[in-house]
């Protein structure tokens, strides 16, 4: 890490852990006051006990913050922290993933050096799209370029998952069997979908200029995993309303288990919410199920623009604000879910889904209740993988077939 990604990492570790106390002590206060309810006392006992606790979890976080500082300080100075690359493979690489889920939005508000920006990456480390830069970076650059776009919580690495000793995976065998350039990205999955779709079409039409190929760019294969898939349709659709010249390029997109209409995990955090904001007592650590990122605010429904979250508190407003965003005209939408169940057709495999994203959404089939939701994805171009999970759709022989069947047959 980089000197002020220690103190950044300190600082934010004594907040959550200022958080978490905050959490405790409220939750003591409740549960302290619903025991002695029904015991007669005075208001001077009431006064004091509160008193009391309030100071006593006070000491706790003061200790707690105060030491805090001084680790992350001394971290900084004794240059430990250095020795932990953020950027490279490893732990720290997800644990930083897992955070800007979480809280990636927040991150970047407060310009903290853990949010992490949108990026190509090679190697652990973000290229700069410069001309020269790229060409060093991919010396045997080809005119077709495969884009990854990552999941919620994910890296650029979540593509070589299971990929073996010999790292095979989608990007190196489109690269030697079909002559794509694979390129994988890493963004900040707690920002809105919106935004990353924003950002993807600026750093989309940089490629398309600056790309060190001999010839042109003569193509875009797009592929993206969960939210990723969202991230690109979101891209795709700003792209054309500010006539971007990658547009045109975007021959093939694939969306791999991406909750088109939403996803029920962040629908039930959502509801969970929701009710908490209800009651008119608090809950012990309510706080926990009311503050999300806005990337994972965005899953409830597939949110694409920023227009469909815009004015809108994800705890107070259960409404589906998601407007109809047309598909990319000049390329072919390919749609891949996967089902624990063997049997994709069957209840429990339509029901369940892939443990986090259930098929009718990863189509975009909509429900007789909410016909309008409906996304006209074209007849024939969806895949149901039964006895596969989530996650096994990064990097798995089925889906690599699906992909490179239906590319040598457009």
């Amino acid at each position: 890490m980089k000197p002020e990604e220690v103190r950044a990492a300190g600082r934010l570790g004594t907040e959550l852990y200022s958080g978490t106390v905050a959490n405790i002590e409220e939750a003591h206060l409740q549960i302290a006051g619903a025991a002695l309810r029904h015991i007669p006392r005075s208001a001077p006992f009431d006064a004091l006990q509160g008193t009391a606790t309030r100071a006593t979890y006070e000491i706790v976080r003061i200790a707690g913050t105060t030491i805090g500082h001084l680790a992350s300080d001394l971290l900084e100075r004794s240059g430990v922290g250095s020795s932990i690359q953020v950027g490279a493979s490893g732990t720290s690489n997800h644990v930083i993933a897992a955070l800007n889920a979480a809280v990636g939005d927040r991150l970047e508000s407060e310009g903290n050096p853990l949010a992490i920006s949108m990026a190509v990456r090679l190697g652990g480390s973000d290229v700069p799209i410069e001309r020269q830069v790229l060409g060093s970076a991919y010396p045997d650059a080809t005119s077709r370029i495969a884009v990854f776009v990552h999941g919620l919580g994910e890296t650029e690495m979540s593509w070589r998952m299971n990929a073996g000793p010999d790292s095979v995976s989608y990007g190196s065998r489109l690269a030697s069997e079909l002559g794509y350039t694979p390129v994988y990205l890493r963004y900040n999955t707690g920002r809105h979908i919106s935004e990353n779709g924003r950002e993807l079409a600026g750093l989309l039409d940089q490629l398309a200029s600056r790309w060190p190929s001999p010839e042109p760019v003569s193509e875009f294969l797009l592929v993206g995993h969960s939210m990723g898939g969202l991230v690109i349709r979101s891209g795709c659709h700003y792209g054309s309303a500010e006539e971007r010249a990658f547009v045109p390029l975007v021959r093939n997109i694939f969306t791999l288990g991406s909750p088109h209409l939403g996803a029920p995990l962040a629908r039930w955090a959502q509801f969970a919410g929701w009710a908490l904001h209800k009651r008119k007592t608090p809950v012990p650590f309510g706080a926990l199920l009311t503050e999300r990122s806005a990337g994972i605010d965005d899953l409830r429904h597939g949110y694409l623009t920023d227009e469909d979250w815009t004015g809108c508190d994800s705890n107070t407003c259960r409404e589906n604000h998601r407007d109809d965003v047309p598909l990319l005209k000049t390329a072919n939408h390919y749609t891949v879910s996967a089902t624990v169940a063997r049997e994709p057709d069957s209840l429990v495999g339509q029901m369940v889904g892939d443990l986090l994203v259930q098929p009718a959404s990863a189509h975009g089939r909509a429900t007789r209740r909410r016909p309008e939701q409906h996304i006209s994805f074209q007849p024939g171009t969806s895949h149901d993988l039964g006895g596969h999970h989530h996650l096994s759709l990064l990097n798995d022989e089925a889906v690599y077939d699906i992909i490179a069947g239906r590319l040598a047959a457009a």
